[in-house]
């Protein structure tokens, strides 16, 4: 059942626009933990450096889920990432 429920989160995981990579690394009843590698832009449209995040995404009361990225932050990265990650895994099965 546990991982029925993962499976279909991963079938719909983000690709594309910068993120190369998505893993699941850990999952348990208190949280969801992702690996990702973003593939970062320079300012002339040219893809010119990498970097890998951490995602830790943990039940909250307030707000449903509380999103964590670690890594670097180069152009507020962890910012975007953490706006997919829960516009990804809050939506709506369709």
């Amino acid at each position: 059942m546990h991982s029925d429920a993962i499976k279909k989160i991963m079938d719909n995981a983000p690709t594309g626009a910068g993120i190369e990579t998505l893993n699941l690394i850990h999952a348990s009843g208190k949280c969801i933990e992702f690996w990702c590698s973003y593939h970062h832009m320079n300012h002339n449209g040219y893809y010119d450096d990498h970097s890998g995040h951490c995602v830790t995404v943990k039940p909250d009361l307030q707000f449903d889920i509380s999103i964590r990225v670690n890594g670097r932050n180069r152009n507020d990265i962890k910012d975007y990432l953490g706006d997919v990650f829960q516009e990804w895994l809050m939506m709506e099965e369709k």
